[in-house]
């Protein structure tokens, strides 16, 4: 399933169970990609239009994640998604790197046979 149609899934999936989605342009000053918020009482994800189709997927994944989806036949993809959240790469600081061991050259005998 592309990114679009995983979109359009999990929105109308977020209508079924009562969480209003909204595509707007949010501010480039905002430094935010949209997310879950409450109006009046409801249920409200704002995804930004000009963030990637990938990412407002995955932020309607992530609401969904906090409702009882049980009685609600979904694909294996789909589920997996909202069950588990999309999978970040590690990011290791660089003061955690070490440097490689160096190798020790190995002896003659070793060498000639091989």
């Amino acid at each position: 399933m592309g990114p679009k149609a995983l979109l359009r899934t999990l929105v109308t999936l977020a209508r079924k169970v009562g969480v209003e989605v909204r595509e707007v342009e949010l501010s480039p000053l905002q430094r935010t990609r949209g997310g879950e918020c409450r109006v009046h009482g409801k249920t409200v994800v704002l995804l930004d239009v000009t963030s990637p189709t990938f990412d407002r997927a995955c932020l309607v994944a992530a609401a969904l994640a906090k409702r009882d989806l049980s009685g609600i036949a979904l694909p294996a993809e789909l589920h997996n998604l909202i069950d588990r959240g999309p999978r970040a790469p590690r990011i290791i600081p660089a003061e955690q790197l070490r440097p490689l061991a160096k190798a020790r050259p190995r002896p003659r005998a070793e060498r000639a046979s091989v």
